[in-house]
């Protein structure tokens, strides 16, 4: 008899990513407008480079504290930037696991379109599995850290000078950077789809933020297991629209539940 999973165990299953019902449409568009309608389903969904990420210091964690006015880092530091233009990294977001009461209010505010938005909840195994081996990407947990393990950090990375190899002190950083985030952090519980693309590949579109650059990586539609509609989206819209969604992929042996949440925001 197969020993049935406890809830926390189920939840832990789970990334979620926040986005608005608009962008969910565009991440179909390439595969609904394509000629090839026996592809299986699939989302393109847009990974910002690493510089321009919401919290917009955290990618400064290692190089603010690494590259300091010593005269050997302030002559490989120009170096660095040059190597990060032969592969730079770009980045998709999760939160892992179902939202827990008190993270729910400030993750639909900042993450999903003032909660009017919605998330989308991928299976984490069927993910990892995608992503396994496959060239040019990584796909892991994001690590919190303080301000010693910041400067153990440093530490480790200084030894690189006995080396000589700015190549492989170069892929530390950059590998070492991408999945580093401060403490305070640490509620989101983030994963990240991270895609290494050359610097006259990228794209750019216009956000609130500025002009942002991105590169396009796609998911299997069949990761996908529910569509949780946020607190203050026009909820009968955006479930008519996915009712609509689920007709066009019935074929094609994906599905997914849509939820609609029952939080309170003001």
């Amino acid at each position: 008899m197969k020993k049935a999973k406890n809830k926390k165990e189920s939840q832990s299953d789970y990334l979620l990513h926040f986005t608005s019902i608009e962008a969910f449409l565009g991440m179909l568009s390439p595969w609904m407008n394509s000629d090839k309608k026996e592809d299986a389903p699939y989302l393109t969904l847009h990974a910002t480079v690493f510089s321009k990420m919401n919290d917009a210091g955290e990618n400064k964690i290692i190089y603010d504290n690494f590259f300091t006015e010593s005269e050997w880092k302030s002559q490989i530091k120009t170096q660095y930037e040059n190597y990060l233009k032969t592969e730079k990294p770009y980045v998709i977001s999760f939160v892992r696991g179902e939202l827990k009461s008190k993270i729910d209010i400030p993750m639909w505010l900042n993450y999903g379109k003032g909660a009017t938005g919605i998330y989308l909840r991928f299976d984490l195994k069927e993910l990892n599995e995608y992503y396994k081996g496959k060239e040019n990407y990584r796909f892991d947990k994001c690590q919190y850290v303080n301000s010693q393990d910041k400067k153990d950090k440093i530490a480790d990375l200084n030894l690189y000078r006995r080396i000589g190899n700015c190549d492989s002190l170069f892929d530390e950083i950059k590998e070492t950077s991408i999945f580093l985030k401060d403490k305070c952090w640490e509620y989101e519980n983030e994963w990240r789809i991270v895609k290494f693309e050359k610097d006259e590949n990228a794209k750019q579109k216009i956000t609130p933020r500025g002009v942002i650059e991105y590169t396009e990586t796609t998911i299997p539609l069949n990761t996908l297991s529910k569509i949780h509609i946020g607190p203050k989206a026009n909820k009968e819209w955006c479930e008519q629209t996915l009712k609509v969604i689920l007709a066009k992929i019935k074929d094609y042996n994906c599905s997914f539940n849509i939820e609609i949440s029952n939080l309170k925001i003001q």
